[in-house]
């Protein structure tokens, strides 16, 4: 694109990152911002938000995929004029430029003919990015009607595609604030881009996080100095946390069968809570009650300890300040087709903030977070995982107080 426009005549600034663009643009002059929308660090609404702080003047375009329609609606409500969509056309690309820079920037005004009430219950589907057979599905109707309301919307309004449906949407005030529980929000994944997305990061990063590992085993056997040992373990530990949340990702897009072998409970949960020491603040007590005598549970160790480290972690984030984090470890005997199977019960339980009661069906959904920074992947990764080995969990919850989740893990014979 910098050539491109370079070619063209025009004056072009990269920039590496989001946060240096944010910086620069509120030092040089600037009549145009071309950014992509999947970026580390800041995304590119994170960067549009932050050019109306500091540089409100500025007219925004945005690269973006085929068909990401609710992105589209919410760079819309950040100010941008206009997108360019990929694989990019080099006229296109230009052609809209040029009608960006000249201000020129919303299609024509539509033809004036008003959206019955089923076509503004289609548009507002079309502007949540559903298709056509989830359009069906939820209002009833047939897809050859609602075909025929798509085609009618895009005629009334003046359009012949998608993104300047959206644009034209936000002329007309027809893009409305998301509704319902604005602390929860169910994010979009294509699983299946997003596994050839981070196929390649997670490999990356566990090679880097395998080398880092092993230099600070090779230092812990030179290095004398208790001071110097005990800031490598830590570091060793911080490296062995990364490890497990990559294992979430891999556990997410590869359904890789679980390596089993025999494993003892107790010994996996102290593990994982000296891998996450770091991430435990100082006024959180951890209560632990380990019933003697336990079998061992056969299992992939790995995976048991995402199991773990995920509850855990939740159960941290939920005491912002203070609190108890409770484990336990029973068995029990249970009644399964007139037979009885021993089954490793755990309990991890915290005195948190609790979950509405409306959100305790959605928590293992994918996607489903309450946190601003969440991703909801951690619990899903956890159902997962117990049904890969047959187990299951249960949640108990009430708001302002406590949040408990009992995981049920079966002992079986190692095959």
């Amino acid at each position: 694109m910098s050539t491109t426009l370079k070619q063209t005549g025009y004056k072009v600034s990269c920039f590496s990152s989001a946060a240096n663009c944010v910086e620069q643009l509120s030092k040089q002059d600037c009549d145009l911002l071309i950014t992509d929308l999947k970026m580390p660090y800041m995304d590119g609404l994170t960067l549009l938000e932050e050019t109306r702080r500091v540089a409100p003047w500025v007219s925004t375009m945005v690269v973006t995929g085929y068909g990401d329609i609710p992105t589209a609606v919410e760079a819309i409500k950040l100010g941008a004029v206009d997108f360019v969509e990929k694989p990019l056309n080099k006229e296109v690309f230009l052609r809209k430029v040029r009608s960006a820079l000249n201000q020129d920037n919303f299609v024509n005004s539509p033809a004036g003919k008003a959206l019955t009430k089923t076509e503004k219950k289609v548009l507002k589907l079309v502007l949540e990015g559903k298709g056509n057979k989830d359009i069906v599905y939820r209002l009833k109707l047939a897809e050859r009607t609602v075909k025929l309301h798509r085609s009618n919307i895009m005629r009334k309004l003046g359009v012949d595609n998608l993104v300047d449906l959206v644009k034209q949407a936000a002329k007309m005030g027809l893009l409305e604030s998301p509704s319902g529980d604005r602390e929860s929000r169910t994010r979009q994944i294509d699983l299946s881009e997003f596994g050839k997305m981070i196929a390649g990061i997670r490999h990356d990063l566990v090679s880097a996080l395998g080398v880092i590992s092993t230099t600070m085993d090779l230092l812990c056997s030179d290095v004398h100095n208790p001071k110097c040992v005990d800031d490598l373990k830590r570091i060793t530990l911080a490296t062995r946390y990364c490890g497990l949340v990559l294992g979430n990702l891999s556990d997410l897009v590869a359904h890789t069968m679980p390596n089993k072998v025999p494993l003892d409970v107790a010994e996996v949960l102290d593990e994982v809570i000296e891998i996450m020491a770091s991430r435990i603040r100082p006024g959180i007590c951890i209560s632990k009650h380990y019933e003697s005598n336990v079998p061992p549970i056969v299992a992939d160790k790995g995976q048991i300890q995402r199991v773990f480290m995920n509850l855990i972690d939740n159960a941290l984030q939920a005491m912002p300040d203070d609190g108890r984090l409770s484990i336990s470890i029973q068995q029990e005997l249970r009644t399964k087709a007139k037979q009885f199977k021993r089954v490793i019960v755990v309990k991890i339980s915290d005195t948190g903030i609790g979950i509405p009661k409306k959100n305790l069906k959605k928590i293992f959904d994918l996607a489903f977070s309450t946190k601003r920074q969440g991703y909801g992947i951690g619990l899903y990764t956890v159902k997962q995982i117990l049904e890969q080995h047959k187990g299951s969990i249960h949640v108990e919850s009430q708001e302002q107080e406590r949040s408990t989740f009992t995981v049920f893990l079966p002992v079986e014979k190692n095959k």
